[in-house]
């Protein structure tokens, strides 16, 4: 949507990537563990957008907070263990969450 009123899609994109990319960083979560929750996570943005404008945007950004996610790990913003509960946290939603995922 825009920087200043963005999108319930781009909110979440921001959340979902810095979540995964910090995540991403710790040695006890699996490659594929992360995969399949990547796989969830786009399909709710892309569900919640707006339009196909507002998904191309929300995944864009998406990519944008793994990256930013990752650098927060790496320079200890962010502690393995808080990035797991969020992660954690984000699966136990998505697999309540009222779409179909799979």
């Amino acid at each position: 949507m825009s920087d200043f009123f963005p999108s319930d899609a781009e909110l979440m994109a921001r959340t979902f990537g810095v979540v995964l990319g910090a995540a991403s960083c710790n040695d006890d979560v699996s490659n594929a563990r992360l995969d399949a929750t990547a796989a969830k996570m786009k399909a709710v943005l892309t569900a919640a957008a707006d339009d196909p404008r507002d998904a191309e945007t929300a995944c864009e950004r998406f990519s944008a907070a793994v990256v930013a996610g990752r650098r927060a790990a790496q320079a200890g913003s962010i502690e393995d263990w808080a990035a797991e509960n969020a992660l954690q946290q984000i699966e136990a939603d998505l697999d309540e969450a009222p779409l179909m995922l799979d």
